[in-house]
């Protein structure tokens, strides 16, 4: 089953939403849209197909029609039915996972939480287990669309409320494969081996191929195609991460905390953090401290 994977930034945008009413013998029209639909079941059963993969709408499930894919009605509904809808774009052209490129990042907390930090991930059908909480959120969207609020962008901060709560979904019920690919399991020991050697200004993808028995270039390959990133952003982006809990937890000086994150110079922590973060180390600690300035 394909998942779409919607990154946050740029924004993806909604359109337009309603509820279908359908009354017996309906039959889903066949068409090719150039905007993505999220459809939500309410009652009764709708049988469709998408590219002529078969799918199936029906209460508490959550279907998506991806754009530019070919829909059709697989046949009359025998009863009357009704679902949710809603009509959204992407900033570019639709991008489907298949269920081999998802089992990595659904099977490992910390690829799901890096991979899935900005975007959401939506597969085709997916039965909801809180489908109350996701039929609000669709009401909530109708509601500001017929009764909107005085700036366009709370119908876009309700569909990207949808989107985190469906990801949410999503996370919660899958169930990992037995088995994962050599690729996968090779990546995730080389995430468990930044995180104990973080520290270390010598780490690095050769540094973690001699400490795992394996090729640099298949382990930055396999890296790259699991996390979505290099191997030497990801040690940066840990590196910095720490130096910012550091900074704001701690009245360390700037010098030792880029020591004890790794870096090998202060000159390249402070390089390597401005054009990160856009500001200095020292100017990030004092915004915290502005901000949780306790009054006694």
């Amino acid at each position: 089953m394909p998942y779409l994977f919607c990154p946050f930034q740029p924004a993806p945008h909604a359109d337009n939403g309603g509820c279908a009413i359908l009354p017996s013998g309906w039959r889903h029209p066949r068409r090719r849209l150039d905007s993505s639909v999220m459809i939500l079941g309410r009652k009764g059963n709708v049988t469709l197909t998408d590219n002529g993969v078969p799918l199936e709408i029906r209460p508490n499930r959550l279907v998506l029609l991806p754009a530019e894919h070919l829909h059709d009605g697989a046949a009359p509904i025998a009863a009357p039915a009704s679902y949710y809808w809603l009509h959204f774009r992407l900033p570019g052209p639709p991008s489907l996972l298949s269920a081999e490129e998802v089992a990595p990042i659904l099977s490992n907390q910390i690829v799901t939480r890096l991979r899935l930090n900005e975007a959401a991930l939506i597969p085709m059908e997916l039965d909801l287990g809180d489908a109350d909480r996701i039929a609000l959120l669709f009401r909530e969207l109708l509601n500001e669309q017929e009764r909107p609020s005085y700036t366009k962008w709370q119908f876009q901060l309700l569909f990207q409320n949808l989107l985190i709560r469906i990801t949410e979904e999503t996370i919660n019920s899958y169930h990992p494969p037995d088995t994962l690919s050599a690729g996968s399991s090779l990546v995730y020991e080389a995430v468990g081996t930044i995180n104990a050697q973080l520290t270390d200004p010598n780490l690095s993808v050769k540094s973690i191929a001699g400490y795992l028995n394996h090729n640099p270039d298949y382990i930055g390959r396999q890296f790259r195609s699991v996390m979505g990133m290099s191997v030497g952003n990801y040690i940066l982006q840990q590196r910095l991460k720490l130096a910012e809990q550091l900074l704001q937890e701690t009245h360390q000086p700037v010098q030792q905390i880029a020591s004890q994150t790794g870096f090998a110079s202060l000159r390249h922590f402070l390089r390597q953090f401005r054009k990160e973060r856009g500001m200095t180390p020292s100017e990030l600690r004092r915004r915290y401290q502005a901000m949780h300035i306790n009054i006694r």
